[in-house]
């Protein structure tokens, strides 16, 4: 009792060095525990009873899962994965009986006398809740397995192939025993060699009572399923220090073996964010389908269902299990409180709007998804979450003016937002604000050098200051943090195509289109194909958005762009439809428009062009930021149309708009030579310059 008081104190002293930060403190204090306590089962190591050894067993175990938490903390994984693995084994050991250094591996199962020694828990079974033992439990689970196979993840085989390597190393090395899997001719090397079967002996013989490198004797190696939730909670710290060494298939096998019944609300995000990083987007949608049903507010696993594929319809029914789950939580907690499960007014947070919105997103209906996103806006007004998510909507949907001042409207209610502020800084980039760029860049580094968006954000800044090297090393930064940023994948390309690399474009869409499947990485990728001559490849992606999006106008602009490419006229014809189509959905579709007006001059078809150009304008006329672009392209279809009076109208116009318009300045050049070497008659040029409204 005395040890046990001591090392009780120490632990409690270690949580408050833990949660002060204090990993050094925390670690020194619970080594000294540990220390007295092998200093105590050594004196009492003959006398010790079998109840005094399991608690010895169970001290130890808390304070090397403290020595963990101490490893992990300050960045020493190897040695915390280690620590919790031991302790881990030493609990394991205490729950099956076990005394010995080898804990009881994943198919053999406890032992009867561990059955009689496991705690009750309560089972919910029907309407009743039935008193059972965690072992009732796990059978249960195995003979419900055929009914509920749909929730049981398989044994993977990667966990297989662990568990067979780990198998081969210790029959190599003596100490597992010969069973009936192991080849005839290591059976016959056992037998035969008197060294491994003097080395067997040795180990059977070793004392079932503690000693002083009983710490030391302990085997960690040995794959074994967790047997409650203090082993599962220890597994789940593994797997985060394996993720943080990048072992993500170890990270995985960690959290595989742990059964159903003992798999928390973070143990099922864990999954989900390992599954994501090695490519398993099935495995992730059902984690995080699994979480939603213990914790139906989890917004993280909402947004990455969202792009995982899974069914909406999915989706819902698992948030309303867990709106129900939660509901009996509070009539427990807060007895009370009369909470009415299920009703609207009832949630804390609008979760079912957010699902509707986020998977309208994904079905390429920004329109619809804004118009969810701005109803709950309403119903909760000055909301920088719902604020952003409008910003990034407006931006995906091309209204690039009235996202900026949603931006600044999020930046009003809190200036250490990080979220989305490189699409902030896009906009900025694209209206080359060099202000409010550098401003935005000062405050991102101030709040946080650890998130992509500060550095994609520095990436826009230095292409503005005509460095774009530097630009794509920033943006490596991004992608060194979090190599899952997609928007970062993005601008990557972009700028691999201003500097005429297609190739190294292609590989950067394509990993931006991997991560998130949205429209602008789907364009983009088509614009790389096309710029290193792979048309079949461009063809086929723009189908495929075809595919998944039938009634977009940005997926049908983009397969009449990439048709339009083709020397055909079969093909060209098939554009013309396209892109005609594209702009009966969205009048303000800038590409479509110029794309349309491309074809039509091509053929000569002067006048079908004024026309496009006028109706263009009128819907554009309240965006300043595209009107000189119109005005230039009018420039030129007069300019073709030997009209000339009109051409330098719409040149002057284009100038006045934007005086650093270039290709209008070019255009009006080129004008300008052309009637003087016809006639040398610089009237209508005076006359015009004079009527211009500057």
């Amino acid at each position: 009792p005395e040890t046990a008081n001591r090392v009780n104190k120490a632990q409690f002293e270690c949580q408050t060095l833990l949660r002060a930060k204090q990993y050094k403190s925390c670690e020194v204090l619970a080594l000294f525990s540990l220390s007295k306590i092998e200093a105590q089962a050594s004196k009492q190591q003959q006398a010790s009873s079998q109840e005094w050894s399991e608690n010895i067993e169970i001290l130890r175990a808390s304070l090397e899962e403290i020595l963990g938490d101490c490893a992990e903390g300050q960045g020493r994984y190897q040695r915390a994965i280690e620590c919790f693995r031991q302790a881990a084994v030493r609990r394991h050991m205490r729950a099956t009986g076990s005394n010995g250094s080898t804990p009881t591996r994943c198919n053999e199962g406890p032992s009867n006398k561990a059955l009689k020694k496991q705690p009750k828990v309560h089972v919910a079974d029907g309407s009743e809740d039935v008193e059972m033992t965690l072992v009732d439990v796990t059978d249960s689970f195995e003979d419900s397995q055929d009914q509920r196979r749909e929730n049981v993840q398989p044994v993977n085989e990667y966990r297989h192939r662990y568990n067979t390597r780990q198998r081969k190393k210790k029959q190599a090395d003596g100490i597992m025993e010969d069973n009936q899997n192991t080849n005839s001719m290591d059976q016959q090397h056992q037998k035969s060699d008197p060294k491994m079967k003097k080395h067997q002996k040795k180990v059977r013989k070793q004392p079932n009572k503690p000693t002083e490198d009983h710490a030391k004797a302990i085997d960690t190696s040995i794959d074994f399923a967790p047997l409650s939730i203090a082993e599962a909670n220890l597994s789940v710290k593994e797997s985060r220090c394996h993720a943080k060494l990048g072992n993500f298939l170890e990270a995985t096998s960690s959290l595989e073996k742990i059964g159903n019944e003992f798999k928390l609300f973070e143990t099922y995000m864990e999954m989900g964010k390992l599954y994501t990083l090695v490519g398993r987007r099935t495995n992730a949608a059902r984690a995080y389908v699994e979480a939603l049903r213990k914790m139906p507010y989890c917004i993280e696993a909402l947004e990455a269902l969202a792009t995982t594929g899974c069914k909406e319809v999915d989706v819902m029914e698992a948030i309303e299990q867990g709106i129900r789950a939660r509901s009996g939580a509070y009539q427990y907690v807060f007895p009370e409180s009369e909470t009415n499960a299920g009703s609207q007014s009832d949630l804390l947070v609008p979760v079912k709007e957010l699902v509707k919105a986020h998977f309208s997103a994904r079905r390429y209906d920004q329109a619809t998804a804004l118009e969810y996103f701005k109803s709950l806006q309403s119903e909760f007004p000055n909301n920088p979450h719902l604020l952003l998510n409008i910003a990034n909507t407006q931006c995906k949907l091309g209204d690039f003016s009235t996202a900026e001042a949603t931006f600044q409207s999020v930046r009003r209610l809190d200036i250490h937002t990080i979220d989305y502020m490189d699409r902030y800084a896009f906009i900025l980039h694209k209206r080359m604000d060099k202000n409010k760029l550098n401003s935005l860049s000062n405050d991102l580094l101030k709040t946080s050098d650890r998130r992509p968006e500060t550095w994609v954000c520095l990436a826009f800044l230095s292409d503005l200051y005509g460095s774009k090297e530097k630009s794509l090393m920033y943006l490596d930064k991004a992608l060194s943090i979090d190599s899952r940023h997609s928007f970062a994948h993005r601008i990557k390309g972009i700028f691999h195509i201003s500097e005429n690399r297609p190739e190294y474009a292609v590989m950067s869409f394509f990993r931006a289109n991997e991560i998130s499947k949205d429209l602008e990485s789907y364009e983009g990728l088509v614009e790389a194909y096309l710029a290193s001559e792979k048309y079949k490849e461009a063809v086929v992606t723009a189908k495929n958005v075809i595919s998944a999006a039938p009634n977009n106008a940005r997926a049908l602009a983009l397969l009449g762009i990439t048709l339009s490419r083709s020397s055909s006229r079969e093909a060209q014809k098939r554009a013309k439809r396209a892109l005609t189509k594209a702009l009966a959905l969205d009048s303000t579709d800038l590409r479509s428009l110029l794309a349309l007006v491309n074809l039509h001059l091509k053929d000569e078809e002067c006048d079908s062009c004024v026309e496009l150009l006028s109706r263009g304008m009128e819907s554009l006329r309240t965006n300043d930021q595209d009107l000189p672009l119109l005005h230039t392209k009018l420039g030129n279809v007069y300019t073709m149309k030997e009209d000339y009076e009109n051409a330098l109208k719409h040149y002057h116009s284009a100038i006045s708009l934007n005086p650093h318009d270039s290709d209008a300045h070019q255009g009006l050049e080129e004008l300008e030579k052309l009637m003087r070497s016809l006639n040398g008659d610089t009237s209508v040029i005076a006359q015009v310059d004079n009527s211009a409204d500057f």
